[in-house]
């Protein structure tokens, strides 16, 4: 099991991931929004981030920049998610 932050914008689509997720055994936390899921991030320090690219607020690109400044995250993997 991993420690996964779900970063979407898409309330069905997180909903979804996130269920299917927890159904595998890891531990996921969500945000619906940029911002919220840089918060997410950096207080959990998750093992896997799966970030959208097109989130409301900061991008999901600017999420990845700002986390990896933190030390605290360095192990962390990032994960882009896009519907483009």
């Amino acid at each position: 099991p991993r420690r996964i932050v779900l970063v979407e914008d898409l309330a069905d689509n997180r909903e979804m991931l996130a269920t299917l997720l927890v159904f595998d055994g890891h531990e996921v936390a969500s945000a619906g929004d940029g911002e919220a899921g840089y918060e997410a991030i950096r207080r959990r320090r998750p093992d896997v981030a799966l970030i959208g690219i097109g989130l409301p607020g900061i991008d999901g690109y600017e999420v990845a920049r700002r986390i990896r400044k933190l030390p605290s995250c360095r192990g962390t993997m990032l994960v882009a998610l896009t519907g483009y």
